[in-house]
């Protein structure tokens, strides 16, 4: 990750890095995503990169066909009760999420 003014000097790989916006420190930013699946011990079983500009819902469109039968746990950018519902459906996929703070109910997304 480098910030937006050298995005010229920083794009030397197949994947290119993009713009990306980060809302909680409300700046742009210049590079990639990590995502990554742990299990319940914290043991890491394959992450991925992609682009800063790539949501992370779109990032789980693309992998919900890998995982079946578990939980996933993520941050604020996977909010949605749509995709929730879909990943539960397609993949027995249960995601928790953490709610924003300017959501009228605290707790997680069940």
């Amino acid at each position: 990750m480098s910030r937006a003014k050298r995005s010229s000097i920083c794009s030397t790989d197949n994947i290119k890095p993009e713009f990306g916006y980060c809302a909680a420190t409300r700046t742009h930013y210049f590079g990639y995503k990590l995502h990554a699946f742990c299990d319940e011990n914290a043991v890491m079983h394959s992450f991925d990169f992609t682009p800063a500009n790539v949501h992370d819902v779109n990032y789980l469109k693309e992998v919900n066909y890998m995982l079946l039968n578990c939980e996933l746990i993520g941050d604020k950018g996977y909010i949605s009760a749509h995709y929730q519902a879909d990943l539960f459906n397609q993949s027995q996929i249960r995601l928790s999420v953490s709610t924003r703070n300017n959501l009228p109910c605290k707790g997680r997304i069940k």
